[in-house]
Formats: C-alpha cells, structure tokens, sequence
C-alpha cells in the first residue's frame, strides 16, 4: 500500500521523473512554437452597438414605450439561432465578391462562423462588440458587415413581433371600450329624449354634492379599469412572452391577505372621512396616506418574495426581468384593490345621502349615474386609440434595442500574437502536465526505490545499498554518461568485481557497509552458510555475491563460494576459472569436494562453480548429496556463500535455503516489483527460511534516489 507523499517526497519525486516533465514541458513548448509559428496570421474586422430602452409595459399611470435595456445574452441567442446563421449564410454567397478566393465553401463558413463571430460587452456600458475573426481579410469583413446588418434587422424583426402583440391586445381593448362608449351615450340619449332634462339644477346645493361624488365615482372607476386593463397586459406579458407562470390573483394569496384587505380598507375610511371633515390638505389626511402607502409596499415587496423563485435555466438577466414584471403585476393588483375599495365607499356614501336626501328628483340621479358611465366608457377610449397609435408608431419606426455607433472596418493588418504570453501558457500548461504524469507514473509503479519502500512495506531488514557499476547503466538514467577524467564517477566504469575498484571508492565502501551490516544484523547467530537469491533473473545476485565474498576474503578469513545456479552459471567468468569440475560432478559423479574447490586470484577466497547444467536442477538440490556437500563445504571455511537461481522462476533456491542458516535477498532498484518480493517473502516463510536482509542494488548515482546521492556527495568528496 502506498503511503501518503511529503513535501521531501515530492521533491525526489520531481528529480526521480524529471526526464518525464522535461519530455512533457519541451513538447508542450515545441507544440507551442510550431502553432505560433505555422499558424495562419488571424484577422479581424468589428462593429459597436448601443443598447436601447424597448420593451412596451404597464405601469400605475399608464402604458409606456421605453422601459428596460434588453442583456447581452438576448443578442448572444439571437446569433446563436440556426436562422441568423442561415441568413447570414445565404447573403455571403448570394453575391461574393471577386476578392473572396474561390474554394471558399459553406464548410469553411460555418467553421469561420461557429468558432471567429462573437458578441461581448464593450468598454463602457449599454455598449455591444460584434468581432468577425478569419485568416482571410476580405471574409473577415464581409462576414462582419452581414452579421452587423442580419443581427440588426432580427433585432427588429423581434421587437415588431412584440409590438404587434402589444397592438393587438391594445386594439382589442379598444373595441371593447367603444362598445361600451356607444352602448353609454345611447343610454344617454334615450334618457334625454324620454324625461326630455338636459341639465341638472342645483336644490340648495345638495345636487351640486351629489354631482361632486358622482364625479369622484367617476373618475375612480376610470382609474379601475384603467388598472385592471394594465394588470391583463402584465399577466399576458407574463404568460406568452416570458412563457411564465403568472403570480396568483390578489384574492387567492396567502392567509394574511384578508388582514392587509381590513387594514388597508379602515385607513381609507377614516382618510375620506378625514377629507370630508377638515379638507385634503389636513395633516392627518397626509399621515394616513403615507400609512397606507407604507403598508402597500410592505404587502407588495412580502408578495414579490414568495412569488418570484428562481429557476436553474434563468440568466440574471432574465430573473431581474421576471421580478420586475412580477412587481409591477403586485403593485398594479394593490392599487386595484385600493380602487374597489374607494368606489364601495363611495357608493356607500352616494346611497347615504339618498336616503337622507329623498326629495331629490329620482330623474336627477339616473341622469348623473347615465352621464357617469358614459364619461367613464370616453375616457378609457380616447386613453387606448392614444396608446394605440404610440403602440404602431413604434412598430413601424423601432431600431430593434440597438443601434450601430461604429461599422466594421476593413482589417489592414492581422491581430498581434502575443509570444511571451503564449509561450509562457505553454510553458506552464507543460510542467503541470509533465508532474502530472510523472505523479501517474509514481502511483502506478510498483518498483522498489528505496529503504524505506522495504522496511515499512515488508518489515524486513535492509543490510546493504549498492550503487550501479562494473559497467552497467541503470534504467531510470537512459541519458547518463560519466564525464572523461572525472575521479569522482570512477567507480561507475571500473569493476565489476571489488578487487577492480579503487580502494577509497563509493562501491567499495558499499561493499565493506554490506558486510558489517550483516555482522550486526546476526550477532547473536553464527552464520555459516547464506544463500543468496533474487526474485528473478538480472537482478545483480552473482555479482553482489562475488564481491560480499570478496569482502570478507579481505578479512583474511576463508571464505568459500558456490555456484549454486546450475541453469545460468556465471561465477566462472567472473573469477575466470575453470566451469569444471564442479557443484554437478560433486553431487551426481561422487567427485570429491576437496577436486571442485579451486582457488581464486584473492587470497583466503575460493569457489566452487556450477559444473556441467544437469537435466534436473531441482531434483539435484534436493537430493540427500546435497545436504551431506553443505555440511562438508561448512567445515571447510569460515563462510559458505551460495549464489543460487532466482526464486519465482524456479523452485531450486528455495530448497537449498532450507537447508542453509539463511538467505539474503538481492532487489534491484527501480526494477524489482513489490507484488515479487510480496509473493517471494510468503514463499519464503512458508518454507520457514530465514530471511538475514535485502540487499538494494543498483541505485543510480544521482540526485532524486536518496543514499547514493549521499555518497556521490559524501563519500566521494571525503576521501
């Protein structure tokens, strides 16, 4: 299991894999330069639009023409449409000029369409930027200019649409009215005609009251439905236009509606009551009425939170639209309200004083209520012919919400690239992707590269670190090469054997630390024969145990090694010597030991090579000869090392470590797999043989891999 990176780690991590973020940062950069600098040169042509008021709305006072700006992103999906692409389309090639080249297709416009046209805000505000971006001028321009005039002829197209629905309502609100007008002045008519009174003469005054309430009735109930006139255009703004749900009527609301409906119904009542007594201009008048205004925007603004929601597909530019029509339609609705509320106390109070009042002329009073509803239905007609005209005005003469402050021009020179920047994108973009793989290549790379990766992992001893050398270049430095005449990288191309090395270098101090180790590891064990092994082949097995016992023959103690490799000898070369006889003519012709032991070119060191390759390798190191030659071979010299096959291709080895006082275990660095030295300890155990340490060899001398690093800067520099 992988443990969690520090910071130290990260940094090993960075020189371990640098070849992978130098690879990955160099392409990127590469990459980067070749774009920059094959890439065709990039023109473009713009135009500036000015955002105008437009929407057609309703307010307390009226209908008006010019309200709010449409947002950007109104424009953005117009552009965005398959019919603004299409026109757009059909124009350009419809009369292209000379100057366009020929093999300009439909592909290559819709490529240059979809990827170079665009809208964005300007510098100041309620300004628009359309940019035409192509690698030709002439179709960077062209392409400008149509999508300037397209988007602005959509744009009207647009709002004459919307206008119409505005024209339309509105007409029908008209003949409504002049029905009523006609039905009204008919009425009147008849009513002249018949009691043949024209005018209404006053009786000490109290007609002229009368006629005072009746006027007030009159122009309230115009107000009301004027009102209610406004609050049917805001619920069909609300439901075609905006293709929204419009908010509940002001009587199918919450529960406390009916106490805003009583209260603001008392405060009415005692401000005409007020009037009646003292005047409108009394102070109290003015007190309750900024109460009543105060409770309305309370109610209004209560109503706009709980009916207003925000949805996931809205811009906020259209839930600013959304909450502004909504408030509009609440606020119209409380004004309503406060209307009806005034007409009922005002026929109230018509109704009052004809019961006190008796004697006036019945006559009189239908009179009065005739030229009412007549004033009424006349007022509201003149309001929506004038309305409607405005309305048609604006249909036939609307710029659609903008209006083009600068034409695109044609492009003399093509958009700057900005090298430093791109380069420096690239450069970043390619170290973040070469730690990024590099961190991939780390977590999914099972190789053993350190200490500790063996003894927190696995809980086994480490008894020795060897660097590469005799030769060899490690994997993980595919580029390295020691530099002609260096003292300090010597070691690196001298061996392979320790008697070949310089005394004082890094290797041969490695060696004489194994071997202490290895002392110290078994202090309380007299170790007299070690089987050395590795999880597979090429792990550096015969050499580290050529020159393990090589270190202990400078001991002056006896030491003697055992090829017991019998499918791939090597010790022979190694000490160039003779292959036979040896361990195979001892165990199956009866060749006596004292004949396959031969002495070496290091005094206190011999060596028993492999002999002949048998046919059946594990049935020989299995077999009883076996066994007697290991306890004859032990009386002979103060140590028995055996360098034997690697354990998980074959099962030789691990017969003979049962029968030894122990095994060291050789693991390559970089290339031994933790799932191989998993599966060989378990093998192992289960062969109940002791396993003395592990040995890491091979680690490359170089900054990244820990302990050597510490003798490339240590060792070497000390002697």
């Amino acid at each position: 299991m992988k443990k969690e990176l520090t910071l130290q780690d990260y940094v090993r991590l960075v020189l371990r894999r640098r070849w992978i973020i130098v690879s990955a940062t160099a392409g990127v950069l590469l990459a980067t330069a070749v774009y920059m600098l094959f890439s065709p040169p990039v023109y473009e042509s713009a135009s500036v639009f000015m955002l105008e008021t437009q929407n057609l709305s309703f307010t307390e006072k009226g209908m008006m023409l010019a309200e709010q700006t449409r947002p950007l992103g109104y424009y953005q999906a117009i552009m965005r449409s398959r019919l603004y692409r299409n026109r757009v389309f059909d124009i350009f090639f419809q009369d292209m000029p000379e100057e366009i080249p020929g093999d300009f297709d439909s592909k290559e416009f819709f490529s240059v369409f979809q990827e170079g046209v665009s809208l964005a805000s300007a510098e100041y505000t309620d300004f628009i930027t359309l940019r035409a971006r192509a690698n030709n001028p002439d179709v960077a321009y062209r392409i400008a200019v149509l999508a300037t005039e397209v988007l602005k002829n959509r744009c009207q197209e647009i709002d004459r649409e919307e206008l119409q629905n505005a024209v339309d309502f509105i007409d029908q609100q008209t003949m409504i009215s002049k029905t009523k007008l006609e039905e009204a002045e008919t009425a009147l008519q008849e009513f002249r005609r018949r009691t043949k009174i024209t005018v209404i003469d006053e009786e000490g005054g109290l007609l002229n009251e009368l006629l005072q309430m009746e006027n007030k009735l009159t122009e309230i109930e115009t107000s009301r439905q004027l009102s209610a006139a406004a609050i049917a255009g805001y619920r069909r703004r609300l439901s075609s236009d905006l293709t929204l749900e419009t908010a509940p009527e002001l009587g199918s609301r919450a529960s406390g509606e009916s106490v805003f409906q009583k209260e603001v119904a008392d405060l009415e009542t005692r401000r005409q009551r007020l009037i009646e007594e003292k005047g409108e201009f009394d102070p109290g008048v003015r007190a309750l009425e900024s109460e009543i205004d105060q409770k309305k925007r309370a109610y209004v603004n209560q109503i706009i939170q709980q009916s207003v929601k925000r949805d996931g597909s809205m811009s906020e530019a259209d839930l600013t639209e959304i909450k502004n029509w909504q408030e509009r339609l609440i606020d119209e609705e409380v004004n309503l309200f406060t209307l009806e509320n005034q007409e009922r106390h005002y026929k109230q109070l018509i109704e009052e004083f004809k019961a006190k009042h008796p004697n006036i002329m019945d006559q009189s009073i239908e009179l009065i209520g005739l030229m009412r509803a007549q004033k009424v239905a006349e007022n509201l007609y003149n309001f929506l012919l004038e309305k409607g005209e405005e309305a048609k005005i604006k249909a036939a003469t609307g710029t659609g919400g903008i209006r083009i402050v600068d034409n695109p021009v044609f492009p003399q020179h093509p958009v700057p690239v900005n090298v430093m920047r791109n380069l420096v994108l690239g450069l970043i973009l390619g170290l973040g992707l070469g730690f990024g793989l590099a961190l991939v290549k780390e977590y999914t790379d099972n190789a053993i590269y350190t200490k500790t990766d063996i003894t927190q992992d696995f809980e086994l001893t480490v008894v020795g670190e060897i660097p590469a050398y005799g030769g060899l270049r490690p994997r993980d430095l595919p580029f390295f090469k020691g530099r002609k005449g260096s003292t300090r990288d010597k070691h690196l191309t001298e061996g392979p054997l320790l008697t070949q090395m310089p005394l004082k270098s890094g290797t041969s101090e490695a060696f004489r630390s194994f071997r202490s180790n290895l002392h110290f590891a078994n202090v309380d064990q007299d170790l007299k024969s070690i089987v050395i092994s590795s999880s597979n082949a090429e792990e550096g097995k015969s050499l580290t145990s050529a020159n393990l016992a090589i270190a202990y023959a400078l001991l002056g103690e006896d030491v003697i090694l055992v090829d017991a490799d019998l499918r791939k000898p090597r010790l022979h070369k190694l000490f160039e010597c003779q292959k036979s006889p040896g361990l195979t003519e001892c165990l199956v012709e009866g060749v006596p030991v004292d004949q396959v032991v031969q002495k070496t070119k290091t005094e206190h060191l011999y060596i028993v090579p492999a002999g002949k390759t048998p046919p059946n390798p594990s049935e020989i190191m299995s077999s009883k000869r076996m066994a007697h030659f290991i306890g004859e071979i032990e009386s002979r010299g103060k140590l028995v090392l055996f360098d034997s096959a690697p354990l998980l291709p074959v099962t030789d080895t691990f017969v003979l470590a049962s029968m030894t006082d122990g095994m060291i275990l050789i693991v390559k660095h970089g290339h031994t797999s933790r799932f191989d030295i998993e599966h060989v300890t378990e093998m192992l155990t289960n062969a109940k043989v002791n396993i003395v340490g592990v040995v890491l060899n091979q680690i490359p001398v170089t900054r990244g891999y820990g302990y050597y690093y510490y003798y490339g800067k240590s060792y070497r520099g000390y002697y």
